[in-house]
């Protein structure tokens, strides 16, 4: 190729970028938890069951092959036999009472103190190498929001 002498032959060049990055400490949060108690009331349902026994005379004695007999429930009522042996030409069960248990539960509304524990947080954010200011200002006091 032959160059004529308005021809200038330029080389074209090129850059390139190239990006690192590395972490640098700007500053410090710290995070502080306290825990505070506030009482506090509360309406609830306590349930009171009363237990009323009715004393029933039985005084019957049981045959040889009669089983002593079970609580039962009969009526609403739970029924337990109370037993006793008494001598006798042979050992029976007599049955000498049966008590019989009626339960009946009553609901009141009340108002009861309860102790509950709230938590609240705290971040102070301190600079690198500054060291830690005598009074740091936390976010929460200063009104900032990071």
């Amino acid at each position: 190729m032959s160059k004529t002498p308005e021809e200038v032959l330029l080389p074209v060049a090129t850059e390139e970028a190239t990006i690192r990055k590395t972490s640098k400490t700007t500053g410090l949060t710290r995070l502080k938890l306290s825990t505070e108690e506030v009482e506090e009331f509360v309406t609830t349902s306590l349930v009171r069951e009363d237990v009323e026994v009715t004393r029933m005379p039985v005084d019957r004695l049981l045959r040889d092959d009669e089983p002593a007999p079970e609580p039962r429930h009969e009526n609403g009522l739970l029924v337990v036999p109370v037993i006793e042996e008494v001598a006798v030409v042979v050992k029976r069960i007599r049955i000498v009472e049966e008590l019989h248990v009626k339960v009946r539960q009553h609901a009141d509304q009340r108002d009861i103190s309860v102790l509950l524990r709230k938590q609240k947080a705290t971040v102070e954010r301190m600079p690198v190498g500054g060291g830690y200011p005598p009074n740091p200002q936390s976010d929460e006091e200063s009104g900032e929001s990071k």
